[in-house]
């Protein structure tokens, strides 16, 4: 029981989250909203070559346990 009522919390949870979100996105101008849409997507499916293509390279990243690094184009696409 204990197990589904955390569940259930964390689902809510979730998606007040979800919705304070899509409010701040749907106030943002229509080119963000446009550009934000089409990089969530080449997120989700794994299309690094798509996510790329909306990147600044070099950028820094977290490498391993607070190591940072510069990332170039060539990096981020072998990861």
């Amino acid at each position: 029981m204990n197990k589904l009522i955390f569940i259930v919390v964390i689902v809510a949870l979730t998606a007040a989250a979800a919705i304070g979100q899509e409010k701040k996105l749907s106030s943002a101008p229509a080119s963000f909203r446009t550009f934000f849409a089409t990089f969530k997507r080449a997120v989700v499916r794994g299309e690094k070559h798509k996510v790329a293509v909306f990147t600044r390279f070099p950028f820094k990243a977290a490498i391993d346990a607070g190591d940072e690094d510069n990332l170039t184009k060539s990096q981020f696409l072998k990861l």
